[in-house]
């Protein structure tokens, strides 16, 4: 860590400048402040700072590759703040600087550098911002041709209030009992007017930002329409004509899963084996004719059966199931 009265006190400049802006880095040398850009697009940028600064010159880049006049290749940042830095420049105007640039706006990072370096301290400085609608509308209480942010001074409320010491007990309990008259005593206080005008520039950015969104609703119900039409007519079309070859490929599929396939020869044996014990009981009973003939019969059933059975042992085998006991006749075969 770098222990500098002069960079402590850049530091926090720039934390109550920026209350979005975060310590990256244990030795608070790297400081990250989040920003949309002109296309909605949100990226950091990365303040670092060297050893020796304020003396040295920090550096500024942005954490995502973009195209912008003051960002090279590499991601780092040349604006006219960095080149015409010194010992006594201060940080946080720069920072605004660079953050105004980036979310579009170079004339709010003129005017927001000017502003700040007249100060000679970034102190009551807060950034506001807002995100640019379609067509170039600006919102979060920017100009049309504003971008994503902008530097607003913040009130500075006072400790002590003389309109207070000079009413009595009287009067005090009055106020607080009617609160009419005392939203009418808050507003005439010199500094309520400083809450009001901030207060004001916000409730315009949210109208704004309402405004941008309603004029997009005819998009949208044009939107509504073309799938409308498209689900109405072309969809149906299109379901149908993949509905059936998804259907056969189904049915196609069915009979050849793996489980199909076992269960298929594992039946055709079962046939041959109920063919095959129906003929010896027929042989039995003296229903079969000769022996030559139920023997040649018998074999051959027998025969197709354990072929049959194999297959099925092989195919239960081969698609990794647990495979069957071959089963004997009731003459052994």
């Amino acid at each position: 860590m770098y222990h500098s009265p002069e960079r402590a006190q850049q530091v926090a400049d720039l934390l109550a400048s920026l209350p979005a802006c975060r310590l990256v880095n244990r030795d608070q040398s790297l400081y990250e402040v989040p920003v949309r850009l002109a296309d909605g697009r949100v990226t950091n940028l990365r303040v670092s700072l060297p050893p020796n600064f304020p003396a040295a010159r920090p550096s500024l880049a942005v954490t995502q590759p973009l195209t912008h006049a003051w960002v090279d290749g590499t991601g780092r940042l040349a604006t006219p703040g960095l080149r015409a830095w010194a010992p006594s420049s201060r940080l946080a105007p720069v920072v605004g600087e660079a953050l105004a640039a980036l979310a579009g706006d170079r004339a709010s990072a003129a005017s927001g550098l000017a502003c700040m370096g007249s100060s000679g301290s970034a102190d009551g400085w807060v950034l506001i911002g807002g995100t640019p609608a379609a067509g170039g509308r600006a919102t979060g209480g920017h100009s049309a041709s504003g971008g994503a942010a902008a530097l607003t001074r913040a009130p500075t409320l006072p400790g002590d209030f003389p309109q207070l010491h000079a009413m009595g007990a009287g009067e005090l309990a009055a106020l607080a009992a009617d609160e009419a008259k005392y939203a009418a005593f808050v507003r005439k206080l010199a500094a309520a007017s400083g809450v009001q005008q901030v207060q004001a520039q916000l409730r315009k950015g949210n109208v704004d930002l309402a405004r941008g969104t309603l004029a997009r609703e005819a998009d949208l119900s044009e939107l509504r329409n073309q799938i409308a039409i498209i689900w109405s007519s072309e969809y149906v079309a299109a379901k149908e004509a993949f509905d059936e070859p998804a259907a056969r490929q189904a049915a196609v599929l069915e009979k050849v899963r793996p489980a199909a396939l076992a269960s298929a020869l594992a039946r055709r044996a079962d046939e041959v084996e109920a063919a095959s014990d129906a003929l010896l009981e027929r042989f039995i009973a003296g229903e079969a004719g000769g022996v030559d003939a139920f023997v040649a019969e018998y074999v051959k059933l027998r025969t197709r059966f354990h072929e049959r059975d194999l297959k099925r042992q092989a195919a239960e085998q081969t698609l990794g199931e647990r495979g069957a006991e071959p089963r004997a006749g009731a003459c052994g075969f």
